[in-house]
Parts: C-alpha cells; structure tokens; sequence
C-alpha cells in the first residue's frame, strides 16, 4: 500500500471513529420531556401500588402501557423510568416485595411458549432442554420469585402472536393477567408498543382494566423550547458551533416538521447531522448537515426535503419516514 492510501485510509478511519463515538456519547444524553414525567408517575403508582397490597395479603398487581409511533423514544424512556425506580429503591421507603425490573423484548410474532422462553433467558435461567408451555410457566414464577422481581417490562408487544386471530389474542391475555394476578407473586407489567397493540389491549377488557394508558406524541410539541435547549446542549457535548441555525426559531419548525412534530425523532436527527460534521471534519454545524441527515434517514431527493426546499411544510413527512421503515424491514 502507498504512502499516499496509507494517510488517507488512517485519516478517513480517524474520522469514522470520531464520528461514531460523538453520535454514540450523543445518543446516551435524555431529556425530560411531559412524557417522560407522566410514564414515571404511572409506574410508580402501579409498583407502589403492588407493595401496598401485597403487604395487606391481597396478591395483585397492575401495569403500565406505553403506546407511540416507531421512533417516538419508548424504549429509551421507560429505559430512565427503571433506572429512577432503581433509584428510589435504594435511597427510599424500604421495599420488602421485590424492587428488579427486568426488560424483554417480545420475539416478533411469538407463540406464548417463545415468549415463555424468552423470559426466562432474560432473567438468566437456561433453558438445556425443550419443555412445556406450562412447565416455563411454573419455572417463570419461581425466577420471578426467587429473583424478587417486582415488574416485567415487556417491548415491542405489537408482535405477540403468530396468528391475529381472537383465540390467540384470548391465551396471550390471559398469559398477562396471570402474571399480575399469580398468587405466590404477582408482578406488575410494563408494556411498550407501537399503536397496532390496541387492538390486543382492548381484546380483554380485564387486561384493560388493569393497565394504565400513556399514549405518546398523541399531541404535537407545545412549543419548540425543550427542543432548542436539547438542541444545544447537545451541540456543546460534540464540541461543535453553529452559524445562527440554532438561534433560529424558523430552523426548529423545519426540524420538528421534519421529525413529524416527535421529539425523540427531532433528537435522533440532531444526532445524525452532528456526526456527519464531525465526520467531514467541520467545526460548524449548518442546515445542509441536517438536509444529509434527513435525507440518508429517509432516501428522499432534494425536491422532498425539507431542510432543501422553500415550502417545507407542504411535504408530506410522515408518509416519508414511514415509506423508509418499511424498506428496512
């Protein structure tokens, strides 16, 4: 290899690696948002709810549903949400029923047994051998048990089901008011999901019952102020300057447009024009790194973007992030 390839592949590689790292440490920054506080204070509720009964003799417990569009950020926030319980276990009232939550995401379009399996692997049992559905049902609530989990937080719940028909929706239901309602240790369950889980939620109306709803993004952004102070702050962590973009209260209409009025996906795109500066090796961030970002996320030309085009607000953005989610699959 020639001097000349030599430096330009280290240089180009140095660069990529600059990048990544600034979009990683980005990415790992939250923001407070109304949702953020409004999911907080329905798990606490249901978990300190559970504590309360159990400690009576009464053996239930309730749960959470989180429902937003792909991308919205549920993951990521009820992700915070577990860590602030962590938080509040540690330094608050003693727990005596169990304070562990656990995440699992649901295998996509799952039978119960997949399902089942997944748990278990989750909370670190193996699984050396094939066993019934009811067999990881009995070994599910022993771990449960055994490990003091007080609440499952089960992702991407859409997915359940091989078959959308109403038996298969009638087992799985019955499945999650098992574990809230089991009589040795009820847990609470925390589920995530995209708007297609409402027709599974409202299948059983003892399950809806017994979940409280937090829709997100369900109305747009109220102003653009948590998102310009966001915005910022991530700027400051890249190390980069802006020429006025971000002092413009224009340029935040376009990026919430852009985003479909979401905010996680506001940030996300923020993200990935700050990475595409540092890989260019820029110093300042500017319009046409959001216009790449955009249009790398969405396979759009020019005359679709709306970080290019005058009148931005004429273009359907919704139907474009959604055309590209489908591609990925």
């Amino acid at each position: 290899m020639s001097e000349d390839r030599t430096q330009f592949v280290l240089s180009e590689g140095a660069r990529i690696r600059l990048a990544s790292d600034t979009k990683a440490r980005l990415a790992s920054l939250f923001f407070p948002t109304d949702d953020y506080r409004e999911v907080m204070k329905k798990v606490f509720q249901v978990l300190q709810a559970r504590e309360a009964s159990m400690a009576l003799g009464r053996m239930v417990a309730t749960g959470v549903v989180v429902v937003g569009p792909s991308g919205a950020g549920k993951s990521r926030l009820i992700e915070e949400v577990v860590k602030d319980y962590e938080t509040f276990a540690c330094g608050g009232v003693a727990q005596k029923f169990g304070t562990n939550i656990v995440t699992s995401v649901v295998p996509g379009k799952a039978s119960i047994k997949a399902m089942l399996e997944r748990l278990l692997r989750d909370l670190g049992y193996p699984i050396q051998r094939n066993l019934s559905e009811n067999e990881l049902q009995s070994r599910l609530v022993f771990q449960l048990k055994e490990q003091r989990i007080a609440a499952l937080h089960l992702d991407e719940v859409q997915d359940v089901g091989r078959h959308r028909t109403d038996d298969s929706y009638d087992r799985f239901t019955k499945k999650f008011r098992n574990l809230m309602q089991d009589q040795d240790w009820p847990v609470c369950l925390i589920l995530s999901a995209t708007p297609e889980v409402k027709t599974f939620i409202n299948h059983d109306r003892t399950l809806t019952r017994r979940l409280l709803a937090h829709e997100m993004n369900s109305p747009k952004m109220k102003d653009s102020g948590t998102l310009r102070c966001a915005t910022n702050t991530l700027l400051a962590e890249a190390g980069l300057r802006d020429v006025g973009l971000l002092s413009f209260d224009g340029f935040f209409e376009i990026l919430r447009h852009a985003a479909c009025d979401c905010f996680g996906q506001s940030i996300h795109l923020t993200i990935q024009a700050m990475g595409l500066a540092k890989e260019q090796g820029a110093e300042l961030i500017d319009a046409d790194h959001f216009a790449e970002a955009y249009s790398i996320e969405t396979n759009c030309a020019d005359d679709h973007n709306p970080f290019i085009v005058q009148e931005w607000h004429l273009i359907d953005t919704r139907k474009a992030m959604e055309r590209a989610r489908r591609e990925d699959l």
